[in-house]
């Protein structure tokens, strides 16, 4: 609607009616696009799809929000770039541009990072992702990260930003490389929970890199993980046996009140095979 290239000064809203692919905007050859951000807020399976050109995104996407949702990107061509800048003049000035809730992605142990984002995380009411690593680099023993995240929610705290705005990432490692990697994360992300009462995010496929059946094992370990209380997580929603350990691992937790979202994701694959 802008009769325009849209820039970067720009918000791109996609509200597109739930529908599969290929309903959804398309980027193709001659189409040279920056956008601020991306947004989807329809239910369903809307798709952007990238035959050619190129899209640039500052910051951060939003993508997939409507109710049971999720939103797919599929690429036979061009190109995508997503700003995410450590440079706070470039965090400041997406906070600003920013019309909402922000979540800046990250906030580390080191006095250098603590003394830059926290003071903006508070000016804008941002949340922060606290990753466990300081300038001693990222330990491979859960107790000293764990002592890194302690930390940083105390210098949030001090900074005015409560709790809640405070979401820790245990650093997940390869498994095949540390053979101690997934017991070490389920520990760090019981304590952080029960201890310091903090919400946690991970990249949950991290742990599989470099192993057969990468997705039966993400699937194991994302149950485990919730059982031992993680919040969020990276994944792809399109894994089936990833998603599947997802639902399962919220009923044995008790999350799931009543197995409704299991009996419900049962009843849409059971469809789906079917069709």
């Amino acid at each position: 609607d802008l009769g325009r290239v849209p820039t970067l000064a720009d918000e791109v809203l996609i509200d597109v009616p739930a529908a599969a692919a290929p309903n959804g905007p398309v980027i193709q050859d001659g189409i040279t696009a920056q956008a601020l951000g991306i947004f989807n807020e329809a239910a369903g399976e809307p798709t952007l799809t990238i035959t050619g050109g190129s899209l640039e995104v500052a910051k951060w996407i939003w993508w997939g929000d409507g109710a049971d949702s999720f939103g797919v990107w599929i690429m036979s061509g061009g190109t995508v770039s997503v700003t995410d800048s450590s440079m706070v003049s470039a965090l400041e000035s997406g906070l600003v541009a920013y019309d909402g809730k922000a979540l800046i992605n990250s906030v580390t142990g080191e006095e250098e990072s603590l003394e830059s984002v926290l003071p903006l995380a508070k000016k804008h009411g941002a949340a922060v992702v606290a990753i466990c690593n300081d300038e001693a680099g990222i330990s491979h023993d859960p107790d000293v990260r764990f002592e890194v995240a302690r930390k940083i929610k105390q210098r949030a705290m001090d900074h005015g930003i409560p709790g809640s705005d405070v979401v820790v990432d245990p650093l997940v490692m390869p498994v095949g490389a540390v053979g101690n990697a997934g017991r070490s994360v389920l520990s760090l992300v019981h304590r952080v929970r029960e201890e310091l009462e903090l919400n946690t995010i991970c990249g949950a496929s991290n742990v599989s890199f470099g192993l057969p059946d990468r997705q039966g094992l993400n699937a194991a370990f994302m149950a485990m993980l919730i059982g031992a209380g993680l919040t969020s997580a990276i994944v792809n929603p399109l894994h089936e046996q990833v998603m599947t350990g997802i639902t399962g691992g919220e009923v044995l937790a008790g999350i799931d009140n009543r197995c409704k979202r299991w009996m419900k994701r049962c009843r849409a694959l059971v469809q789906t095979r079917a069709a």
